[in-house]
């Protein structure tokens, strides 16, 4: 499982509290998800996150490290 179907699950059994919005948005990401009409392609999302990995921090203590998203970012993105 990935690290953003991992999140999106925690907000909905209400592991992780979450305001209003944050849970519409995780219920349409599992409706959409059960939808023939849409077609989610986890590689896109995978390739992203690995760019995202070899752009680095330019600012603050991080400087030069390889950015790493956070599950919440990357199921924004998703």
């Amino acid at each position: 499982m990935t690290a953003w179907h991992e999140y999106a699950e925690a907000i909905k059994s209400g592991e992780i509290p979450a305001c209003k919005r944050l849970k519409q948005a995780v219920n349409r990401y599992f409706s959409d998800l059960n939808d023939p009409l849409y077609v989610f392609d986890t590689a896109v999302v995978e390739r992203f996150i690995a760019f995202s990995r070899l752009c680095p921090h330019v600012k603050g203590p991080l400087r030069g490290q390889p950015i790493a998203l956070e599950p919440w970012q990357q199921f924004a993105f998703a």
